[in-house]
């Protein structure tokens, strides 16, 4: 009933355009629906109206990041960090991004912290082991990542990253049988 919802709080923000909560729930709204552009709005509007709240910095960040606004995605995942300094998902995105822009050794240190902050999410071991193998440190990146498949059989990102690091490091029938499971992440196949 989605569908209904997102009617719904579009008619009532649209009445009401500096309600933080209705705003704060259509954002996740879509989000949920991974309709990033949409919720870009919503997320700039509470922006605009100055909540200082480390979700909505994270959330912003995010929606930004997606739409391909690569620089000011990390300056509100920064935003969300310095409001919450423990904030494992803010420095997980963080890492994330911060590659993108070649900044190899900030994603290695908020890969570092998010493990730090939360030694067994999976998603904070596989940006750590991520980390290390875009500085091409394979041994390091081979050890995360495979300690983010314990963590969770099955997560595909954690298993490209692993082929990845496996068939730079020589380790071709391992690393061809993880790069054959690629095919399973059916959101990275459309991008």
């Amino acid at each position: 009933r989605e569908a209904e919802l997102e009617a719904v709080l579009f008619t009532a923000v649209a009445a009401n355009p500096d309600d933080v909560a209705l705003l704060q729930n259509q954002g996740e709204l879509y989000l949920r629906t991974k309709m990033f552009a949409a919720a870009l709005k919503p997320y700039e509007r509470l922006h605009d109206l100055k909540v200082d709240e480390a979700g909505v910095f994270l959330n912003y960040g995010f929606c930004l990041e997606h739409t391909g606004a690569v620089e000011k995605s990390i300056a509100m995942y920064r935003k969300a960090i310095a409001k919450k300094a423990d904030f494992m998902e803010a420095h997980v995105d963080l890492s994330g991004v911060l590659w993108r822009v070649e900044d190899f050794h900030g994603a290695l240190e908020h890969g570092k912290k998010s493990v730090e902050l939360a030694p067994q999410n999976a998603y904070a071991v596989r940006i750590l082991g991520t980390a290390h193998l875009n500085l091409n440190q394979l041994e390091e990146a081979e050890k995360y990542l495979r300690q983010s498949l314990v963590l969770e059989p099955g997560f595909a990102l954690a298993e490209i990253d692993l082929a990845f690091t496996l068939l730079l490091g020589g380790k071709f029938d391992e690393g061809w049988r993880y790069y054959h499971r690629r095919w399973r992440d059916t959101q990275r196949m459309v991008r």
